[in-house]
C-alpha cells in the first residue's frame, strides 16, 4: 500500500511540473473575457437567426389558421347531406330509389335520439 501512495504522489509532483499554477495577474480576467468574447458571435449569429426562424413560422402559423377560419365566397360551407345531393341529382332512377330506402332509416334514427 506504501508502494502505491509513492507512486501517487510522484504522478501528483509530475503533474504539478507539467501545469505549473497560472498567477491571477492584472491582465487575467480581462484576457479571459476577451477569449470568451471572442467565440460568442458565432453563437449570437445562430442565436439570432434561430430566434428569426421561430418568429416567422409563429408568425406564418397564425396568418394561416387565420385564413383556413375565415369563411370566404371562394370556400363556400357545405349543409347538405349526401343523401340530400342525391335527392336532388333528377338524371338517374336508380337514385330516386336509393333515397326512398336510405332516407326512412336516416329518419328513424333522428326520432329514436
Amino acid at each position: 500500500m506504501r508502494h502505491d501512495e509513492e507512486k501517487l504522489d510522484a504522478l501528483f509532483s509530475a503533474y504539478r511540473q507539467a501545469f505549473p499554477d497560472i498567477d491571477a495577474g492584472p491582465e487575467f480576467m480581462p484576457k479571459l473575457w476577451e477569449r470568451i468574447e471572442s467565440r460568442r458571435p458565432v453563437a449570437r449569429t445562430w442565436r439570432w437567426f434561430a430566434g428569426g426562424f421561430v418568429t416567422a413560422s409563429a408568425a406564418i402559423c397564425l396568418l394561416l389558421a387565420a385564413f383556413v377560419s375565415m369563411p370566404s365566397a371562394n370556400h363556400p360551407v357545405y349543409t347538405s347531406t349526401y343523401v340530400d345531393a342525391l335527392e336532388n341529382d333528377q338524371d338517374d332512377d336508380n337514385v330516386a330509389l336509393l333515397v326512398d330506402f336510405v332516407r326512412p332509416a336516416a329518419e328513424e334514427g333522428n326520432a329514436s335520439q
